[in-house]
């Protein structure tokens, strides 16, 4: 599969810059499984398009402000993007500067890109790949210092300067956990009375935590897709939402055909990746093993930690050439959520 293949036209002119004023105002398209055929909706009539038997699997992380400026101690102006806290004074963390910080060296952060530098610092110990290790020095805590100077990292397509009402637009209405560089954008068109709707329905919900990483963003610059490397982002599904899954859709056993039962459509990539992973599982495991450590392969090494998304598959179905996808059924069409 090359890169060529997923060439198209994006007039910039289509891409919003700014939301709607009502989240579920967006647009929503909804693809016919069977017959292939395209129609497009509001997403306010998603509740046309589930049935009370249906499972939608939510991904609940919470985007910090995690965009910094700063300067070098030669004067260098330094912009900074946290990827993943390890600490609560230390992270590992993008950094954009004309030559590169070494380790050792202090980063003395502003409010504002070009600003002048204020009372918080950080400091450089190393590195891990492409990422640089950094910690908060003069006992603040890394997540204090982004409410306090953060911003929030809108994505490259958003060609503006982060705004005020950022930092609660740019997350969904059941963000919870803090940790994603990133807003899991599908879930953003949900409101509170959506919600409550669905729930009236009878329609379940389960909820799973991935920390949407920058390298989402990451362009693919290998011309066979293959050879793109992946990067890595945290995800933990606990055992409620492994037998929300179970209840829902049950496997045949030694094959991939579902009984009778509701669909899962994930909420975005995220939503839908995640429930996907939850499905293999139960071809080798049983619930009381879950939740499941990085690297696992029997259900001895199994234990309560988070898993790299790309290991995933290796650890669910035992090979990186089980590529099957949950599927919806047949019977009734399926909602595509991933809309910006």
């Amino acid at each position: 599969m090359k890169r060529s293949d997923f060439n198209y036209q994006l007039p910039p002119q289509l891409i919003a810059q700014h939301p709607l004023p009502e989240r579920s105002a967006s647009r929503l398209m909804v693809l016919d499984g069977p017959s292939g055929r395209l129609s497009h909706h509001r997403f306010s009539e998603l509740l046309d398009f589930l049935q009370p038997d249906d499972l939608l699997v939510f991904n609940d992380t919470r985007v910090i402000p995690a965009r910094l400026w700063g300067r070098k101690a030669t004067g260098g102006q330094v912009e900074l993007l946290i990827e993943r806290l390890t600490g609560a004074d230390t992270a590992l963390a993008h950094i954009r500067a004309s030559k590169s910080p070494t380790a050792g060296s202090f980063i003395h952060l502003s409010a504002e890109a070009k600003g002048e530098p204020g009372a918080y610092r950080l400091l450089v110990t190393g590195r891990e790949g492409e990422l640089f290790c950094v910690t908060a020095q003069d006992g603040h805590a890394l997540t204090d210092i982004m409410q306090n100077i953060g911003h929030m990292p809108l994505p490259p397509y958003i060609e503006r300067n982060d705004e005020i009402a950022d930092k609660e637009r740019y997350q969904t209405v059941y963000a919870r956990r803090e940790g994603a560089v990133a807003a899991p954008t599908a879930g953003l068109h949900f409101t509170e009375e959506l919600l409550q709707q669905i729930d009236a329905r009878g329609i379940r919900r389960a909820t799973v935590t991935l920390h949407v990483g920058a390298g989402t963003f990451q362009p693919v610059r290998a011309d066979d897709i293959e050879n793109h490397l992946m990067h890595k982002e945290y995800i933990e599904v606990d055992e409620i939402a492994c037998a929300a899954v179970r209840e829902t859709r049950a496997w045949r056993s030694c094959d991939r055909d579902w009984h009778d039962g509701g669909a899962l459509p994930g909420v975005g990539q995220c939503g839908d990746g995640r429930g996907e992973s939850i499905v293999r599982r139960y071809r080798y495991l049983h619930l009381s093993r879950l939740p499941f450590s990085q690297r696992g392969r029997d259900a001895d090494q199994f234990s309560p930690a988070g898993i790299h998304a790309t290991d995933a598959g290796e650890c669910l179905c035992g090979s990186r050439t089980c590529h099957g996808r949950v599927r919806a059924g047949d019977r009734r069409q399926l909602p595509i959520f991933q809309l910006r």
